[in-house]
C-alpha cells in the first residue's frame, strides 16, 4: 500500500513539474512578445522623432523651436502609450500564468484525492472479502465435525424408544 502511495505522490509531482514547465514556457513567450512590442514601438517613436527634427531643421530656425516642442510632446505621448501597452501585456501574462498554476495545482490535488479514494475503497473491499473467507473457512469445518461426531440414530432405535399404546 505504501508503494501505491509513493507511486501516486511521484505521479503527482511529475504532473506538477509538467504543468509548471508549461507555465514557465508560456510566461517566457509572453515576455518575449512584450519585449518585441515595446521594442517596435520605441523604434517607431525614435524614427518619428528623427523625422520631425529633420523637418524642423529644414523649415528654419524660427519655426524649428515650435516644431521641436511639438515633436517632444508627440514623442512623450508615444512613449507613455508604449509603457502603458507594455504594462497591459505584463498584467495579462501574469494573469495567464497564475491561472495556469492554479489549474495545475487543482489537477494534482484532484488526481491525488481520486487515487486515495480508490485505494481506500480497494482496501476496504478486500478486508471484507478476507473476513467473509475467514468466516466460511472456520464455520464449515466445525459444522462438518459436529455433524460427523454426533451419534446417528437408526430408525429401529427411534421405534423402540416410542412408548407403546397397548
Amino acid at each position: 500500500m505504501s508503494d501505491l502511495f509513493e507511486r501516486t505522490s511521484s505521479q503527482a509531482s511529475e504532473l506538477a513539474k509538467k504543468h509548471t514547465g508549461q507555465t514557465l514556457e508560456n510566461l517566457d513567450v509572453q515576455r518575449k512578445k512584450a519585449f518585441d512590442v515595446i521594442s517596435s514601438k520605441a523604434h517607431k517613436t525614435s524614427e518619428t522623432l528623427t523625422n520631425e527634427a529633420q523637418k524642423a531643421y529644414e523649415r528654419g530656425s524660427t519655426s524649428a523651436k515650435e516644431m521641436i516642442r511639438k515633436t517632444s510632446q508627440e514623442a512623450t505621448s508615444k512613449i507613455h502609450s508604449t509603457v502603458s501597452d507594455a504594462s497591459q501585456v505584463m498584467n495579462e501574462t501574469t494573469k495567464v500564468a497564475s491561472e495556469r498554476i492554479r489549474t495545475s495545482t487543482f489537477d494534482v490535488v484532484s488526481q491525488a484525492r481520486i487515487v486515495g479514494t480508490k485505494t481506500i475503497r480497494w482496501a476496504a473491499l478486500w478486508s471484507l472479502a478476507a473476513i467473509f473467507v475467514y468466516g466460511v473457512a472456520t464455520s464449515i469445518p466445525s459444522a462438518v465435525i459436529r455433524h460427523l461426531s454426533s451419534p446417528k440414530k437408526d430408525d429401529d432405535d427411534i421405534k423402540t424408544q416410542e412408548p407403546s399404546r397397548a
